[in-house]
């Protein structure tokens, strides 16, 4: 939920290493949960770099990043103990379209039931396959509201100095949410965010907050407010030294996505 938040459209190849450019953009992400009391209590923290055409993903919480690689087609992740992953964006896609068909299967089953539990869980899958959102954008506060029946997203955008640094953002935030569906499965499907995203990039604006209530999940009510900065802090450039020296060290044990999806899942 988390990832799917942060960020975070199919880009692929060509297209997605144009998209990530070598300028430098620090994003500093909090997830608040909303408490009964009406208040928001921060749960998670995330730090996003680009930086040299690459993209690092700090999960501070639990010690993890994720870099993406579009010059390589690829994600390498790495935890706190020297764990080490790949997973290319050819097997991301496959991950997707497998996920995709079970969802289809399993909507197929729900359908076939027909009880009015069924039918209830049915629509909530139904528009997470296919969102459909009504889509309105207030010019005076610069909020962007995408309503439906199962899910509302209230997004307050800004405009970036470059409005490359907002397609280069959203692209990969597009890529973050597909990526956190296949590394934690009971996460929303990435197709509502995705339609967030491509609304962003029509008006070339980026996200300072987004808002989201999901009734179809208990009423979920979270937050996810994004700081901006268009160049990198000193400690930004050490931490990217250190992932880099890790991903390299001999230390670092590879092993398969699935192995590290696993524990992951496990350590959860």
């Amino acid at each position: 939920m988390v990832r799917s938040l942060l960020l975070l459209i199919l880009v692929i190849g060509a297209n997605c290493c144009n998209t990530l450019s070598a300028q430098e953009m620090r994003v500093r992400t909090t997830v608040s949960r909303k408490e009964p009391s009406g208040n928001w209590r921060p749960f998670a923290y995330s730090l996003t770099l680009f930086h040299a055409g690459k993209v690092y993903d700090y999960m501070e919480d639990v010690g993890e990043v994720v870099i993406y690689e579009p010059m390589n087609d690829r994600f390498v992740l790495l935890d706190g103990n020297y764990r080490a992953a790949e997973l290319s964006i050819t097997e991301l896609n496959q991950f997707l379209k497998s996920s995709d068909a079970k969802a289809h299967e399993f909507l197929a089953g729900l359908q076939r039931d027909g009880s009015d539990a069924a039918k209830k869980e049915a629509a909530a899958l139904s528009f997470q396959l296919g969102p459909k959102f009504e889509e309105r954008f207030d010019a005076k506060d610069q909020r962007l509201r995408m309503n439906s029946d199962q899910i509302d997203y209230m997004v307050k955008t800004g405009a970036s100095p470059n409005p490359e640094d907002a397609m280069k953002y959203l692209a990969y935030a597009d890529w973050a949410a597909r990526l956190n569906h296949i590394l934690h499965p009971e996460s929303l499907l990435p197709e509502p965010r995705l339609a967030v995203n491509a609304a962003l990039r029509n008006r070339k604006r980026i996200p300072l907050t987004v808002e989201l209530k999901a009734r179809s999940e208990g009423n979920l009510h979270l937050q996810a407010e994004h700081q901006f900065s268009w160049e990198l802090q000193a400690t930004d450039k050490r931490h990217i030294t250190q992932w880099e020296s890790r991903m390299k060290s001999k230390e670092a044990v590879w092993v398969s996505f699935r192995d590290y999806q696993r524990r992951l899942l496990t350590s959860k």
